[in-house]
């Protein structure tokens, strides 16, 4: 039996989604609800997020996406002998991105003192800072993140014939 394609589209994490995938399973509501538990942990722009909270010291508790990006960013560090770094969040204030206005003269050496994968680590579903000024930032993945955690969804309900796409970040598999 030849399986339904399916779509689902709409706006998150500050662009847009499309999404289309052959499956006897309407999976539009469970796709939602994985979209939003990742922006719930690892959004910027959402001063709920467990990051945003992590980040201004309001909690310590770890998510299972904190932790597998985490995981993932010290494997990125290390392909990169270090250049990938996802605490680099004050840096790329100081230079005007994120939304930030930019420094008139950042002083790089003082802000690279609270810098560096090192200065953080997690023991016991706890996120432990070397110090308080250091802050995690994974916007360069989470978007890829949400795109493979969504093929794997319709993958796990037999979709073999599908597209995730994310602002650009894309995944597919099969025929159109």
């Amino acid at each position: 039996p030849v399986q339904q394609y399916r779509y689902t589209e709409g706006k998150i994490y500050g662009t847009f989604y499309h999404i289309s995938y052959a499956s006897d399973e309407d999976l539009k509501e469970e796709i939602l609800r994985q979209m939003e538990s990742v922006n719930a942990s690892l959004s910027m722009f959402n001063p709920e997020s467990v990051i945003a909270r992590l980040n201004r010291n309001e909690t310590d508790s770890v998510d299972r996406h904190i932790a597998f990006n985490l995981h993932l960013a010290d494997s990125i560090g290390a392909l990169s002998d270090g250049r990938y770094d996802v605490t680099v969040k004050p840096l790329v204030e100081a230079w005007g991105f994120a939304g930030r206005e930019r420094a008139e003269n950042p002083n790089v050496d003082s802000i690279l003192e609270f810098v560096g994968r090192e200065k953080v680590r997690v023991e016991g579903g706890r996120l432990v800072k070397d110090d308080p000024r250091v802050q995690l930032d994974f916007n360069s993945v989470a978007k890829g993140y949400t795109v493979d955690l969504l093929a794997g969804l319709v993958e796990k309900y037999g979709a073999e014939n599908y597209i995730v796409d994310i602002g650009g970040e894309v995944r597919c598999r099969g025929l159109n």
